[in-house]
């Protein structure tokens, strides 16, 4: 389910001629379009103003879903100019510009290959088959949902599921509620609600009503000092 109007009914493949200026819910195709990772708002925001990024979409996927956190990038690899030579696939740049020693260690086995999962993503989020540089998008990828647990994803509905289905992306949602409504980056006095809500969330028909309800109630909610 979306909700577009004519200004985004064609990223998701839609003719805009009977869409309005206010927002309509639609039904899009369910192997396209399986959840929020497939939304225009989470694909343009993680795509350069001209091109998809595996490696911002990547990176969302693995900290803030998958729970691996390979920390900040040597600040002098993001000064590291474009590869030289011509490539098919932004995947195939992308892989070029990654492979020195001091990136493949954080982006050949966590950054990027959620990213290339997701590449059938143009930048504003339209699906896509062929890559704007001429090759045929390469989707399959390796993706490591632990430090010892990989599998192979051919699809972003199965990236999707993979998450869904998982315990780990359920109770990093729960820990984002509770670091959003204290304003503060998640510690150890929040553990007991985050898991709390996340046991809650497990529960069929708990929604994110009863679960801010429920934070409310938290005595590291209710009784914190200022500051703290």
């Amino acid at each position: 389910v979306a909700f577009v109007n004519r200004d985004t009914a064609a990223a998701y493949g839609l003719d805009p001629a009977p869409y309005g200026a206010d927002l309509q819910r639609v039904d899009l195709n369910a192997d396209q379009r399986p959840g929020f990772l497939t939304r225009a708002g989470f694909l343009q925001s993680y795509s350069h103003f001209d091109s998809t990024s595996p490696i911002l979409r990547g990176a969302f996927i693995t900290v803030n879903m998958i729970g691996v956190d390979p920390g900040p990038p040597d600040p002098a690899a993001t000064m590291t100019p474009p590869p030289m030579g011509t490539f098919l696939t932004e995947r195939d740049m992308v892989t070029e510009l990654t492979k020195p020693d001091m990136c493949a260690g954080c982006h050949a086995p966590f950054v990027n290959p959620p990213g290339f999962v997701m590449e059938h993503y143009d930048a504003i989020g339209k699906w896509q088959d062929t890559d704007p540089r001429g090759g045929p998008i390469n989707g399959p990828a390796d993706v490591a949902f632990s430090d010892t647990v990989t599998k192979t994803i051919t699809s972003p509905k199965e990236l999707m599921t993979e998450l869904g289905t998982g315990s780990v992306a359920r109770r990093k949602y729960a820990e984002k509620w509770v670091s959003y409504t204290t304003r503060r980056d998640p510690n150890s006095n929040d553990a007991c609600i985050v898991d709390s809500l996340n046991t809650s969330l497990s529960m069929d028909g708990y929604t994110v009503l009863q679960l801010l309800a429920d934070l409310t109630q938290a005595d590291s909610f209710r009784l914190r000092v200022r500051e703290n």
